[in-house]
Order: C-alpha cells, then sequence, then structure tokens
C-alpha cells in the first residue's frame, strides 16, 4: 500500500526481536504495492543484514509460506522464502490500533522488478525456464495439503459488492462529489462487466467438466512479481497465493500483447519465454486461458471499483483511493485486460469452430 497503517515502528521492532531474532536499528516503510491490504518495509538490523518485511491484515494461509520455503530449498532457488520465526513458524501477529496484523520477513533483495527495468532475452528465456520448474514441482504430502485447488468458482464477494454499488450509485450518493466521475463509469460499465461476469460462470462450468490436468501454480507471476538484481539474476516474489491448477493460470501473463497495467508481452519475448518453458503454443488450453483472462477482469474491475467508490480514505488511505480512481477507467480502454478477455475467448471459439 501507499500510506503507513495505523502500526507503530516500536511494535513492530518488539515482534522482530521476540519472534525473529532480530533487532532492527532502522524501519523504513516502503510505498509499495497494490494490495489494499498489504505494507512493506525494508529493516536494518543492528548486524549489518538487511530484511522485506510485510505486515498484511488477513491472516495468511500457511501455503504462502510453505510453497516457496520448499521450492527454494529443493526445485526453485530463485524463489524468494520467507525467514522462520525462533519457534520453526514463519508468521507473528502484531495488534494495530484497530485491526491485527500478521508479520512476515524475507531477506532483502537489492533489485528492482522486471516490469519496471526490462528484461534480456536470457532472462526471458530463464523466466519461463522458472515456471515451468514450478509446475514441474512435486510437493511433499505435508505442504501439498496445504494449498488450495482450483475449482472454477467465483468468490461470492464480487455479485454482492457489485448489488451494494449498484444500490449506492442508483441512490445518487456520489452526485456532485469528485468520485461522480468514477460512479458514472461504473454506471455505464456495469452492464458490460456484468455480462463478463455471467461468461466468466460459464466458462468455469466447462473447465469443471473438462478435467484438464492440474500443476503447482504461483498465481500472480508476471513481470512486477520478478526482481532483477545487480547481477541480472531474477528472483520470485509475492507467494500469496499458490494453487493447483491449469497451467494457464500462470502462463495467462505471456500470452497476447495486450496484457494490460504495464504487463504487455511482444510476440518476440512470448516466443523466448515458451522456449524457457519447452512447450508449444499448439499446447496452451485457450479455454482455461480465456476464463483466466475474465477472472482477471472480474477480479480487478470489480476490486478498483470497490476501492474508489466503497472504502473511505481512512481504511484505504487517499493516495491509493485516487490511484483506484484513476486506473478504473483505464481497464477498460483498448489493448487493456478487458480487451484482452476478449480476444482470449475468440481465440478459444475459433479452436470450437476449427474442431
Amino acid at each position: 500500500m501507499l500510506s503507513k497503517p495505523d502500526l507503530s515502528d516500536a511494535l513492530i521492532a518488539s515482534r522482530l526481536r521476540d519472534g525473529f531474532g532480530i533487532t532492527p536499528s532502522r524501519i523504513d516503510f516502503l510505498p509499495l504495492g497494490n494490495d489494499t491490504a498489504a505494507f512493506v518495509y525494508r529493516v536494518q538490523a543492528g548486524d549489518g543484514r538487511a530484511y522485506f518485511l510485510k505486515a498484511r491484515k488477513s491472516r495468511l494461509d500457511l501455503a504462502s509460506a510453505l510453497v516457496p520455503h520448499f521450492l527454494y530449498n529443493h526445485s526453485v532457488p530463485q524463489a524468494v522464502a520467507p525467514i522462520p520465526t525462533r519457534t520453526g513458524g514463519f508468521f507473528e501477529t502484531a495488534t494495530g490500533q484497530t485491526v491485527d496484523f500478521t508479520l512476515t520477513v524475507y531477506p532483502y533483495i537489492d533489485a528492482r522488478d522486471a516490469m519496471t527495468v526490462g528484461m534480456t532475452d536470457a532472462q526471458w528465456r530463464a523466466y519461463g525456464s522458472i515456471v515451468r520448474a514450478i509446475h514441474d514441482t512435486a510437493l511433499p504430502q505435508t505442504v501439498r495439503t496445504q494449498v488450495p485447488v482450483e475449482t472454477f468458482e467465483l468468490d461470492r464477494f464480487w455479485p454482492g459488492t457489485m448489488s451494494e454499488l449498484n444500490a449506492r450509485i442508483d441512490a445518487g450518493e456520489f452526485r456532485g462529489t469528485p468520485l461522480a466521475v468514477c460512479a458514472d463509469l461504473w454506471q455505464e460499465r456495469h452492464p458490460e462487466y456484468d455480462a463478463i461476469l455471467r461468461r466468466t460462470q460459464a466458462l468455469g462450468r466447462l473447465l469443471q467438466a473438462s478435467q484438464a490436468p492440474y500443476v503447482l501454480c504461483h498465481a500472480d507471476i508476471h513481470t512486477a512479481n520478478i526482481l532483477i538484481d545487480a547481477q541480472g539474476a531474477l528472483h520470485v516474489v509475492d507467494w500469496d497465493q499458490p494453487v493447483f491448477a491449469p497451467k494457464e493460470r500462470d502462463l495467462m501473463f505471456v500470452y497476447g500483447t495486450g496484457a494490460g497495467a504495464g504487463l504487455t508481452v511482444t510476440p518476440h519475448q512470448h516466443t523466448l519465454f515458451m522456449h524457457g518453458y519447452g512447450a508449444a503454443d499448439a499446447d496452451i488450453d485457450w479455454l482455461a486461458l480465456a476464463y483466466y483472462r475474465y477472472l482477471w477482469v472480474v477480479q480487478d474491475v470489480g476490486d478498483y471499483a470497490f476501492r474508489a467508490l466503497l472504502m473511505d480514505d481512512a481504511t484505504i488511505g487517499a493516495e491509493a483511493r485516487a490511484a483506484a480512481v484513476r486506473e478504473l477507467p483505464k481497464l477498460f480502454a483498448p489493448g487493456h485486460i478487458v480487451d484482452a478477455a476478449y480476444r482470449a475467448d475468440e481465440a478459444w471459439q475459433s479452436t470450437q469452430t476449427q474442431s
């Protein structure tokens, strides 16, 4: 998030000492990330070591720690894994003024994200190899049982939230406010969003019946979550939602030239990635790809509308709310995620016509 949470540095320092055996000499908040429930810091320890601290409002699933920890130690050394606590766990809790936070500590990597700095041809191939290594990993049963399995069912949060949003707009709550333009956009686009929601559900039902093979997926492995250090090595971060799902759950981020939000992949980069991944385009399940592209729309459009119109500044912070107001219209722009979903759906329907 862009604004600090109601969590004091003194309390953070205390939990680091007691829980992780880390004595901080400095704690710096970093205004990074797009998750409204997560806040990150750079921690400088008295012994000269640096750490990356994530404070999350909600409790994290154990899989978010166990999966990268196993991968780092066995098959994917590029996975950035959390540092264990003094008791062998991965999380500590801290109580802020209004909510509890889950604290996770990672090694601090002096690096920049690939979306910002770009990647060389060799790094695009390495990116593909990393994703393939994740997909090929066989987790031990103790870890495997902690990882969710794809069901292709939409979270009930979205339809309920949209009903509330529509009711408040219809009541004229946002008229004459700085949010009126955003509310008008939502009112104009909601029928399209509702159609996308129904289409996502329909494709999900087809996938439930298809028995597509599942692999271990990161679920958010785009270039913003790939860090590149000074030596050019890649590091994979943000393991908040690993899942067993069709491989297209991850491959969606490298298909098509209009993924949007800075995630555009050129045909050349796509070819390099697939060379590293070791698969041909013919191996892609376009039904699954279309579903996940639509799911991305459902989540991002719904999330930005929720942030802009239903969350208050005290909860989200004025900067993050303003960012949501700016970003929501962009999602419907040509070449962005809505457009990308339509094109993936058209590609799948084309394969059905050919067969």
